[in-house]
This record gives C-alpha cells, sequence and structure tokens, in this order.
C-alpha cells in the first residue's frame, strides 16, 4: 500500500505486510525512480547471484529517507503529510516493513524488546541538521 500526499500527490510512505504474501522471486515495493529501492526476495536452494560490484554513478538526493523492518514486537505508526497534517496511524507487526519518503512519521513501542531494522540514505549529518520535531 503506497499512501500519497493531499498536498502535491507525490509518493508519502508504503507499508507492506509481507508475513502471509506469497512471493514466487521478487516483489519490488519502491517505485524505480525512488532514491530509495527496496524489493523482497525470496530465494530457493541453489539459486546465486553473480558475482558483481556497483559502479560509481552520481546521484543526488536532497533528503534523507528511511525504511523500517520490524524483527520482532510491534509499534504504533503514525505519518503526517508534507504540510505536518496527521494523515495515517496503523499498528506495524514483526514482518512488517515501512518505506518513508516524504511527510513525517512518529512511532511507539508497543511490546518490549520491540526490535526494528532501522535503513536510510546517508552520510547522517545529525538531528539539528535533520529533522524538523514538530
Amino acid at each position: 500500500m503506497i499512501r500519497y500526499s493531499k498536498i502535491n500527490k507525490k509518493p508519502l510512505f508504503l507499508i507492506e505486510r509481507l508475513g502471509k504474501k506469497k512471493i514466487k522471486k521478487r516483489l519490488d515495493l519502491t517505485p524505480e525512480d525512488s532514491f530509495l529501492q527496496v524489493c523482497y526476495l525470496n530465494l530457493q536452494k541453489d539459486i546465486s547471484v553473480q558475482p558483481h560490484l556497483h559502479l560509481k554513478n552520481l546521484k543526488k538526493n536532497t533528503k534523507s529517507s528511511e525504511a523500517w523492518i520490524l524483527m520482532s514486537g510491534s509499534i504504533e505508526a503514525t505519518f503526517f503529510d508534507i504540510d505536518k497534517s496527521k494523515l495515517y496511524k496503523t499498528i506495524l507487526r514483526k514482518g512488517d516493513i515501512s518505506v518513508l519518503f516524504n511527510g513525517g512519521h512518529s512511532f511507539k513501542s508497543l511490546t518490549n524488546n520491540t526490535k526494528i531494522f532501522e535503513i536510510k540514505n546517508g552520510p547522517y549529518l545529525g538531528s539539528h541538521k535533520e529533522k524538523d520535531n514538530f
């Protein structure tokens, strides 16, 4: 599920609940033009990826994006449009992923030992240069 801004129609976030889905090989979660690329791979025995290096390419981003992967526990996630208005609230559980493109977000842990992978583009310049708390 991708949700879009009511202001400028750009993607704000996506949530994918992969736990019960039957995915044969690959599911691309983000559009090709997104500055954070996320896909889900379901690999069978003896599947391999040919050894490779990634080529240098100049890619300029003007902001940070991030993804959360819930490994255990649950969180209440709230998502905000680019004007900071509350847009959507949900519970994310083990196996869920959320990818944030635009707008704002917050979350609150609902269980002890909630474990999350948080992945974002870098380098990280520090909270005072990268966040507008509201």
